[in-house]
């Protein structure tokens, strides 16, 4: 299994706001380390802590296509020699 953590992004920091206002020792544990949450999780919390985890990084993935379109479209533009308004360029 590669190590997520490591990246980090949206995921990470939905899971670990879910973790902070959830358990009484939320704020203080030390991430990547042993340290256990008082009071214990629920399968239901880690399932929700993981559909969060999904959604947050299915949204960063959906903000990265977007971006990629965008861009693909300015070089397709600058190959063609074609000059973008300020409106067309920003846009989808």
């Amino acid at each position: 299994m590669s190590d997520f953590t490591k990246q980090g992004g949206e995921w990470l920091g939905a899971v670990r706001s879910y973790v902070q206002h959830k358990f009484f020792n939320g704020e203080t544990v030390t991430w990547g380390s042993g340290d256990e949450l008082r009071p214990p999780a629920t399968i239901g919390q880690i399932e929700e802590v993981a559909a969060l985890a999904v959604d947050s990084a299915f949204k960063e993935v959906d903000e990265l296509k977007k971006e990629i379109e965008r861009l693909r479209k300015k070089l397709l533009f600058a190959q063609l020699g074609i000059s973008q308004t300020k409106g067309e360029s920003d846009e989808g």
